[in-house]
Order: structure tokens, then C-alpha cells, then sequence
């Protein structure tokens, strides 16, 4: 697995928690030192403070506190290696899903000039 990691997108969302005791739960932890990322809790949603970061087995142990506290939904992440990682947040685990992205030796389309865009 990569070294540096893109957040793609996230869609992690409140199952069981009210925003308010989440956020105060989150910040307990904080303070416990006990999570790695800052979390930014929303109406409804939570989602990391940063867009990228460097990659650390914290991160997993993030996601299932957030799955105790009832944080349901899912992440995808792009590696500096070219893989996609999506993280699922279920009732029972946090699920992680790899795939690899290739791009073609050659280009699709070539643009010379404002007049080749169409």
C-alpha cells in the first residue's frame, strides 16, 4: 500500500449518534490522544480535517472508533501507487476494498491549440 494517500471522496454518516454527542465524543478522543486524523463533524456527516495525508495503520484504528460511535458509510482513498482503497464502515467491521487504475501507454486525445477543444 502507498505511502501518501488522496481523500476521494467521503461518505460517512450518522447512524446511531446525534451530531452533538458525537462531536463531543470525537473531541474526548482527541484529547485521550486516541485518534490520529482531526474529524470535522457536520449535520449528519463526519469527514477528515485534511485531503491527503501519509498513510499509517492510525488511520484504521480512526475509522473503528468512528464505527463504535456509530459513524456508518464509506471512504475512497488514491495512493501515491495508483490504487484505489475504499474503507466501509459497517455495523461489525471496517471493510477495506483495493483495486488497481492503469493508464494507457498512449493518449486518448492531443491538444495543440484552443481550436482542437471543439
Amino acid at each position: 500500500m502507498s505511502y501518501h494517500m488522496d481523500v476521494l471522496r467521503v461518505d460517512l454518516h450518522l447512524q446511531k449518534t446525534d451530531p452533538n454527542t458525537l462531536e463531543q465524543k470525537v473531541a474526548e478522543l482527541r484529547e485521550q490522544e486516541k485518534l490520529w486524523l482531526g474529524w470535522i463533524v457536520g449535520r449528519g456527516h463526519i469527514e477528515p480535517e485534511i485531503a491527503c495525508f501519509d498513510w499509517d495503520r492510525s488511520f484504521i484504528r480512526d475509522l473503528l472508533y468512528l464505527r463504535d460511535l456509530g459513524v456508518r458509510g464509506h471512504m475512497i482513498l488514491l495512493g501515491s501507487e495508483d490504487e484505489l482503497v475504499k474503507y466501509e464502515l459497517g455495523d461489525d467491521a471496517v471493510r477495506v476494498y483495493e483495486a488497481r487504475h492503469v493508464l494507457t501507454k498512449r493518449p486518448r486525445r492531443v491538444y495543440r491549440r484552443p481550436g482542437d477543444v471543439g
